[in-house]
């Protein structure tokens, strides 16, 4: 294989996950089937990009299927808040804003309360519904040089461009980046934040490898990739979404700062390019996976009732990659209408509403969203709920 960024053959494996179905495939019933792909993720020695080996046609994800939908969290509504609320100053009236994978409009719609002009981007016509009837301006597709082309003749260049936990999303990384850079000119801004891919190894996320991940950014790779389509990566911030995750900020004309150089040193000098420190990483996973299912298996022969909250990607990497037994969990509760009713894929575990879920008087839940650990911790215990309440990992 080559990397999807610069195109080197210097690849190494650092975890792979064996057979695993698309995250976000949720089955209407249980005779469903549920096709299962290779989940490997490699790292380029090279530009430091890691990536998995294979391409998943992009509509078999995103697609009228895809029932992620961001305005269902409380926190990401509000760290999209205090975001337009600090970069609002910088923007005229007169100025416009993209956001590319707008999901449902959430982020947008506090520029349109603002009184700016905004256009969204993104290939799910079932998210993308959410956000026209809030009145946000949203087309239907995939972004590349293509899309960019005809945006830059219908509006000319945004003031903003918002990429929001997308970037990883995309298959041709490359044409994307492109597309970015034909939108730039000196006074735009491009905002790109995802997770770091350090966060796999420090704080053990490989629940955020699968299908709908193509690649795992790091501030060497968005560097790279930068770079290579004459933009710059200037800044670099951190926040604690999705564990830590890295806001990366780009631009045509200005130059990196210090923090940005010490970063891209510091991810060199403490192996996350180092094919032994992924070794190590993937042997302690396994032996983590093994305490979980063990205790899952226990809780079960000991008939306790186990439910789980948050049908989630991560929640069908940690089931599928463990392989606990669909009769373990009794169900699933998500708040997400859309996966109600339907089966977790690979496992066909149910999914359904919090009440539901209540009704079967859980011993335990098990909360798969870790990084919506204390938003949800704090609705069960609403509702009443005293039971255990524990993550995966928890000791």
């Amino acid at each position: 294989m080559n990397c999807r960024s610069c195109d080197s053959a210097d690849l190494f494996l650092a975890v792979n996950l064996g057979m695993m179905p698309i995250a976000e495939a949720f089955l209407n019933n249980e005779k469903e089937p549920s096709y299962t792909y290779p989940t490997k993720m490699y790292i380029c020695k090279k530009c430091g990009l890691g990536q998995l080996d294979i391409d998943i046609d992009r509509n078999k994800i995103f697609n009228d299927k895809y029932y992620f939908l961001s305005s269902k969290s409380n926190s990401v509504k509000e760290n999209a808040q205090k975001f337009v609320d600090a970069i609002l100053p910088e923007i005229n009236i007169n100025d416009w804003v993209l956001e590319i994978g707008s999901n449902d409009g959430y982020l947008l719609n506090y520029f349109v309360k603002n009184g700016i002009d905004v256009l969204g981007i993104d290939p799910s016509k079932t998210t993308a519904l959410y956000a026209t009837i809030k009145n946000i301006p949203t087309v239907v597709d995939f972004f590349g040089t293509e899309l960019a082309k005809t945006i830059l003749k219908l509006k000319g260049y945004p003031k903003l461009i918002i990429v929001n936990n997308v970037l990883a999303h995309v298959p041709d990384i490359k044409d994307f980046m492109n597309g970015i850079s034909i939108l730039c000119n000196d006074d735009t801004i491009v905002n790109i934040e995802n997770p770091s891919i350090m966060n796999i190894i420090r704080y053990n996320h490989f629940d955020t490898i699968y299908h709908e991940h193509y690649s795992y950014l790091s501030a060497n790779a968005v560097n790279y990739l930068a770079n290579n389509a004459g933009l710059n990566l200037f800044s670099l911030q951190k926040n604690s979404i999705q564990g830590e995750s890295n806001k990366y900020i780009l631009s045509k004309t200005k130059q990196s700062n210090n923090f940005v150089l010490q970063e891209i040193e510091f991810e060199k000098n403490n192996g996350l390019f180092d094919e032994n420190v992924w070794k190590d990483y993937s042997n302690n996973l396994e032996k983590d996976i093994n305490i979980f299912y063990e205790k899952i298996k226990n809780l079960y022969s000991l008939n306790k009732v186990v439910c789980g909250y948050a049908a989630s990607s991560k929640a069908v990497e940690l089931l599928n990659f463990a392989k606990i037994n669909y009769k373990w969990i009794k169900s699933i509760a998500d708040d997400a209408e859309e996966k109600q009713n339907k089966f977790l894929p690979g496992l066909k575990i149910p999914i359904v509403s919090l009440e539901d879920m209540l009704k079967e008087n859980p011993d335990e839940i098990i909360i798969f969203s870790w990084n919506l650990y204390n938003e949800i911790l704090a609705k069960l215990k609403s509702k009443g709920y005293n039971g255990k309440i524990w993550k995966w990992d928890d000791k």
